[in-house]
């Protein structure tokens, strides 16, 4: 009988090959959506309700509410906690998997009404879904993922090449690693259905259908004429006020790792507040406290991995700051490990009128990459680290949890030490306060409930990885693969991107 050894190093080879060759859209994700927002065309949005590829129907409406206020030279267009109009106008499920592998969506955005106010035209294109594996075509279509794409996929296939064979060791589930293990191995004729089981429960299957909970952020691009808006949101930025300056320069920048080795990550928050109004305001956000690493941690986020799904509270690596590690950790993802917003938070001595401060470094994580030795992974982390300063704020703000914010100039500041990084260094120093939310997502934001059956999802497994293995699983395709994603490489011009080891696990040995 195979050794069990043997069969751990197939599948940790098999998912190495698949990250450096095959990875799925899910790993590469970043590359397209690493530039500066443009903060004159695009609004981001937080959906009221679920939007589902297996549930919602062509028509159905939705509402969601804005986010952060979206401003054009100094004036806001469109409101904080304005209201958008939707509709789906196409959707396209797995199913069983007979007709289609992906599921797709189409949305419209119709009209918006801004607090107060009543409703009005409005148009509106989705450019993206914030940490989401789905991607967004350039039509505003959603794609939802390949779920045979994945790690557990890649081992039905590839260990040789394609012959007629092939069909009948794809219908009893024995294509890839288990018909490797059934060749080597001496069993009865009866035990194929119990390998073939064995394997359906030992490996999960990613889910297929586009699933979009209350609480996911989007961002559209806007395609309507807007005219300034006068209410009070208008003056809701304050100027930089010189009483943070001495404040702010006086904070440590740079962040290290555990050897001393100097890291991209750069102190760009300071909240002024308890520690209860620190856990609160991230917490009513919609933020999660991040585990700590542990090999049940290291081993749910490389489960979490290698089945496309979500860890909304997965580890962060340790980052010390003047030797110190962080007192609080934060992150906000969405329904995939490979994407995340995140922040480290270390209490400081300083005091302002008798409240604590704390510093912070905001980084957002847009893909997954092999690090150097082919045993771990680490994330691709955005370059335009001004965007995740923003992108928290704006979230503290919507949550009600902020008194004021001011941007502040960090006199010495330059970022040529510190990595392939674009940022104009300024801190920005938020007084916090008792949160007042519009929505408490915390009662909304949860997944739509699947409708299929556990039988009709087997159903559905064994479909799609049977025509991964006749279609995909063989050594061609795989060339085929390889030289379209180089092709494509070399046609995009991709934007830079900061690769550095700030959150990496050690890929376990199974």
């Amino acid at each position: 009988m195979i050794s069990f050894l043997t069969l751990a190093a197939f599948r940790t080879s098999a998912i190495l090959i698949w990250m450096l060759v095959l990875a799925p859209e899910w790993v590469k994700a970043g590359a397209l959506n690493s530039l500066p927002a443009n903060s004159e065309t695009t609004v981001t949005v937080r959906l009221l309700s679920p939007l589902s590829s297996f549930s919602s129907r062509p028509g159905d409406e939705f509402q969601a509410i804005v986010v952060a206020p979206m401003e054009s030279r100094g004036q806001v267009l469109v409101p904080r906690n304005s209201i958008v109009y939707g509709r789906v106008t196409k959707k396209r499920k797995v199913g069983r998997g007979f007709i289609h592998e992906r599921a797709t969506m189409q949305l419209e955005f119709y009209g918006w009404r801004p607090p107060g106010g009543t409703q009005q035209p409005f148009s509106a294109q989705l450019t993206e879904i914030d940490n989401a594996r789905e991607q967004v075509l350039t039509n505003g279509r959603i794609k939802g993922i390949l779920a045979t794409s994945g790690p557990p996929g890649f081992l039905l296939g590839m260990w040789r090449r394609p012959d007629l064979s092939m069909f009948g060791r794809a219908s009893i589930g024995f294509s890839g690693i288990a018909h490797f293990t059934w060749l080597q191995s001496n069993f009865h004729p009866a035990m194929a259905p119990a390998i073939a089981g064995l394997r359906m429960l030992a490996v999960r299957f990613p889910e297929p259908e586009i699933h979009l909970p209350a609480g996911s952020d989007l961002i559209l691009s806007i395609r309507s004429r807007l005219q300034p808006f006068g209410g009070a949101q208008q003056e809701e930025r304050r100027p930089e006020t010189s009483e943070f300056v001495p404040l702010a320069a006086a904070q440590p920048l740079l962040t290290t790792r555990g050897n001393g080795d100097k890291t991209a990550d750069i102190t760009n928050i300071l909240f002024i507040g308890s520690k209860d109004d620190v856990e609160q305001a991230f917490d009513q956000a919609g933020w999660h406290t991040a585990d700590t690493m542990a090999p049940q941690s290291i081993l749910r986020a490389y489960r979490a991995m290698t089945t496309q799904d979500a860890y909304l509270t997965a580890p962060v690596s340790l980052l010390q700051l003047e030797g110190r590690p962080p007192d609080l950790v934060f992150q906000r993802s969405l329904n995939t490990i490979a994407k995340r917003h995140h922040i480290r938070v270390w209490k400081q001595p300083d005091l302002v009128d008798g409240r604590e401060v704390w510093v912070a470094a905001a980084t957002h994580d847009t893909g997954i990459q092999v690090r150097a030795g082919g045993m771990s992974y680490t994330h691709r982390t955005d370059p335009y680290i001004d965007k995740e300063r923003r992108k928290v704020v704006e979230d503290l703000k919507f949550a009600g949890c902020v008194e004021s914010e001011n941007l502040v100039d960090r006199p010495d500041f330059s970022d040529e030490p510190y990595g392939r990084i674009s940022t104009d260094g300024r801190m920005s120093v938020v007084q916090l306060k008792t949160c007042t939310p519009t929505v408490d997502f915390r009662v909304v934001s949860q997944i739509p409930p699947e409708r299929i059956s556990p039988s009709a999802r087997l159903l559905r497994r064994f479909i799609l990885e049977n025509r991964h293995a006749i279609i995909r699983g063989n050594l061609y395709y795989v060339a085929y693969q390889g030289i379209s994603a180089q092709w494509k490489k070399r046609q995009r011009p991709v934007p830079p991107q900061v690769e550095r080891e700030t959150e990496s696990f050690d890929t376990p040995v199974d």
